[in-house]
């Protein structure tokens, strides 16, 4: 088992014409300063590295950064835990993000079950994933229906009647749904995808951190 690293996950998901929200991976504290003023504050600092899986069980995520001052601050906390949590053969690095407050979250998953095949998993993330717990799963490939079917499952249709009441923010979540499955039975090396959370809102749909894992060789 292979995590790949945020470059090349970036790289797939933008073949794959799926939305990522906009980043900029840096190695020092002066180019993570530069990647703040090019996206703006508020932001996001990650710790990525194909050694850290799980990045919020560590406190490799801070945030709602709005300011250089707090940015000084967890530079300093996430360049010393790199350092103390990967070793050197590791790639790793510090993810800056723009900072993103939508009204709905969502997780769109992937993996494949040695029994059924690729299987694809859609559900309701933040605070509706204790609320309502709702989570759908289907067989892959994917028809259309499918798709809709999901988010009926999952009650999404009604938040989004709600919550956003824009069509074409509902099309859009489709989409990603849709070029997720193109992209994992069009690479059989990968084994699981996960993007949790997608973010969306009035702007659009965006992943907001995606993990993908591929066999090893």
């Amino acid at each position: 088992m292979k995590l790949l690293f945020y470059p090349e996950t970036e790289s797939l998901l933008k073949e794959a014409d799926i939305p990522l929200v906009p980043g900029k991976l840096v190695s020092s504290e002066k180019e993570a300063f530069e990647a703040a003023e090019e996206i703006g504050f508020p932001v996001v600092l990650k710790l990525v590295s194909t050694a850290i899986v799980h990045k919020n069980q560590i406190g490799g995520v801070i945030l709602n950064i709005i300011n250089q001052e707090e940015l000084k601050k967890a530079c300093k906390d996430l360049f010393n835990k790199g350092k103390t949590l990967c070793e050197p053969k590791e790639k790793w690095g510090v993810l800056v993000q723009k900072m993103i407050n939508e009204t709905l979250e969502v997780v769109i998953g992937a993996y494949r079950d040695k029994s059924f095949g690729p299987i694809i998993m859609f559900g309701l993330g933040g605070i509706f994933v204790e609320i309502l717990k709702k989570v759908s799963f289907r067989l892959l490939p994917l028809e259309p229906e499918d798709i809709e079917e999901m988010i009926e499952e999952t009650k999404l249709d009604q938040l989004l009647k709600t919550h956003v009441k824009n069509p074409s923010i509902r099309e859009g979540l489709i989409t990603i749904i849709s070029n997720l499955s193109n992209l994992f039975l069009s690479k059989p090396e990968i084994k699981e995808v996960d993007f949790n959370p997608v973010f969306i809102g009035k702007s659009g749909c965006f992943v907001a951190d995606a993990k993908i894992i591929v066999f090893p060789g």
